[in-house]
């Protein structure tokens, strides 16, 4: 009779965990990267409409969540299952802030920023 032994068995169950393990990391990041590429270009648009508010109205509006700023902004921005979003005005400048919903990261932009930063709690 002919078949495996234990030894090529077990190093073909090795080498399948080796590579299920890279998969798996390789997911996170690539799922990581695409959260944060829609964190950024809202915060963008946020930005960019924060901007066009301050030439109507003369200063910039505040917004505490995703729904007064799609309001205040005349934005249409999906709620997100994954970030939660807000604007704070401090005198001539304002910051965006994109917090993701289990605080594991943070992305901001301010009005003088063309690109958000985001790093890790």
């Amino acid at each position: 009779m002919k078949g495996f032994s234990l030894t090529e068995v077990l190093i073909a169950i090795i080498i399948l965990a080796i590579m299920a393990s890279i998969a798996a990391v390789n997911y996170t990041k690539s799922r990581q990267n695409i959260l944060d590429e829609e964190a950024k270009n809202n915060l963008k648009l946020i930005r960019s409409a924060e901007l066009i508010y301050k030439i109507d109205h003369g200063q910039f509006v505040s917004c505490a969540n995703i729904s007064e700023i799609n309001a205040n902004l005349n934005l249409n921005i999906g709620k997100s299952g994954f970030w939660n979003y807000n604007v704070v005005v401090n005198g001539n400048n304002f910051n965006c802030t994109a917090v993701r919903n289990d605080n594991s990261r943070t992305c901001v932009l301010d009005k003088t920023q063309d690109e958000p930063n985001c790093f890790s709690k």
